[in-house]
């Protein structure tokens, strides 16, 4: 009676439901996330930009190359090509970094681009690699091109204009180091160190100014300091930033506040800086743009003038269907620059992920929409 009752049980339950090959897709493509064009840069010219891609169905990032003119696209640097073969091996502060950001992706994370776009700093492993690209663009071999740098262990490394310091963050806090003697073990020189976590350094197009992004109040706010050394330090957002970028003459400082890109006068006067209003530019109409959770906080780029940003956008902020309030992102005021950025990307990955969007003539954009308000 006991062994009826036991198989007619086992007969009634119903077996498990297969996996749903949906969120097994949402897991191997970071929300269908892989694919997608990330960490835009413009050498000082205009003819190149460089993005971080993978493939659909991998976390795997490597560095490309859009060659503006030729219309084409290209895989340029892979964290294999530097690592000779051998698996990537993050370091703890690297691990640290990106369980932070909820960033999900490997192979290349982040890069930094020169100003003259000759040379790039690539973090790998703990370990940075100084890469030749004009000897790349120009047919010489990964391991002809690349030296490798210390210290080990460092993050968002940013060339100054000179390419002479390699300022990078470690520990919370910023540093400086010679670029010509980091392939010996010279000691980092402090620039900012305080208890809050600093980050996003950048130095001024002439060289003697740093601005950089620190929690210091509670949240992320954008500061300036003198550079390399010297008194003061100045907030100069005031209701949030992130992501802080020089125009080219150092006279305007672009930086990110949920919605927003955000633009602010920078004076000079008697060693002192004097901050302008911050003031709205246009929205963004991609979410992740402003998410903590990005693979880096080049969210986006602007050219020396300021006249153009370059921008990942969602298919439904470009063309005629663009989201109301998404300025920028269609009526002939924004231009797909990169479409299918490789020719043989999986059919599978989202339609429009590979887009990325470039804003024109932002100031007619503001004019326009204070007219229609």
């Amino acid at each position: 009676m006991v062994l009826t009752s036991t198989l007619l049980m086992l007969a009634a339950t119903p077996a498990a439901p297969p996996p749903d090959p949906v969120l097994r897709q949402l897991a191997e493509t970071r929300k269908f996330k892989n694919g997608t064009p990330n960490t835009l840069k413009m050498d000082r010219s205009g003819a190149h930009v460089f993005f971080l891609r993978s493939s659909a169905d991998s976390p795997l990032q490597s560095l490309h190359v859009f060659d503006v003119d030729a219309g084409q696209a290209r895989e340029l640097l892979s964290a294999e090509a530097l690592l000779k073969g051998a698996a990537q091996q993050l370091s703890p502060a690297e691990r640290a970094q990106l369980e932070r950001q909820r960033v999900a992706a490997r192979g290349v994370i982040s890069y930094e681009l020169s100003a003259d776009g000759r040379t790039v700093i690539v973090p790998v492993s703990g370990r940075l690699y100084r890469v030749d690209v004009a000897g790349l663009l120009g047919g010489r071999t990964v391991e002809q091109s690349v030296k490798v740098l210390s210290p080990s262990g460092a993050l968002d490394a940013k060339l100054s204009p000179d390419g002479k310091l390699l300022v990078f963050q470690q520990r919370g806090d910023i540093y400086s180091v010679d670029v010509e003697t980091a392939g010996g073990a010279p000691k980092p020189v402090p620039l900012v160190q305080t208890s809050a976590n600093e980050h996003q350094a950048h130095v001024s197009p002439d060289g003697k100014w740093l601005t950089y992004e620190s929690d210091e109040t509670g949240r992320s706010e954008i500061y300036i300091k003198s550079f390399p050394e010297g008194p003061g330090k100045w907030q100069v957002s005031t209701d949030g930033g992130q992501g802080p970028r020089w125009r080219g003459d150092g006279k305007e400082l672009f930086f990110l506040r949920a919605p927003d890109i955000v633009a602010i006068d920078i004076v000079i006067a008697g060693g002192s800086v004097q901050p302008g209003v911050p003031r709205s530019l246009f929205g963004t109409a991609n979410p992740n743009l402003l998410s903590g959770h990005s693979t880096d906080y080049f969210r986006y780029a602007v050219t020396p003038d300021g006249q153009r940003f370059l921008l990942p956008q969602p298919p439904s902020a470009v063309g005629p269907d663009a989201a109301p309030g998404a300025r920028g992102g269609g009526g002939g005021l924004a231009q797909v620059l990169i479409a299918a950025a490789d020719a043989d990307s999986s059919a599978s990955s989202t339609a429009g992920a590979n887009s990325v969007t470039v804003v024109l003539n932002w100031p007619s954009i503001i004019k326009t929409d204070t007219k229609q308000k």
